[in-house]
């Protein structure tokens, strides 16, 4: 359990006005994950800063802000899937492939034109 003494004073005014209850609750060592990210994500959707959640919480910076982020913005939600985007690689590759195609066509007199290249 973290100290009040430990804290830093906006730290220190969060963590007093918080009931034990749910002083335990946001607590890295809680092994009830599910509550205790709800429990982080209703905090910060009442303007507790991520600095501060992650000084009272004992968990980094980093992880607040991706237990926040999950919770705003649920997968069903986002704008985009990295399963559903391809690799800037592949992208790169068959952008290559269409270039090197179009040009020995058209340096062997096969039609030049880039449908022949698909």
């Amino acid at each position: 359990m973290i100290e009040a003494s430990d804290l830093s004073p906006e730290a220190k005014r969060v963590w007093e006005s918080l009931d034990e209850g749910l002083q335990k609750t946001i607590q890295k060592d809680n092994p009830f994950r599910v509550e205790r990210d709800n429990a982080i994500f209703g905090l910060s959707k009442r303007g507790v800063k991520v600095d501060i959640l992650a000084e009272i919480t004992g968990v980094s910076r980093n992880a607040v802000h991706r237990i926040i982020m999950r919770l705003a913005y649920p997968v069903s939600d986002r704008p985009y899937s990295r399963k559903r985007r391809p690799a800037k690689s592949r992208i790169n590759l068959e952008a290559l492939y269409r270039e090197l195609l179009f040009g020995l066509n058209k340096a062997f007199g096969r039609g030049g034109d880039e449908t022949n290249a698909k």
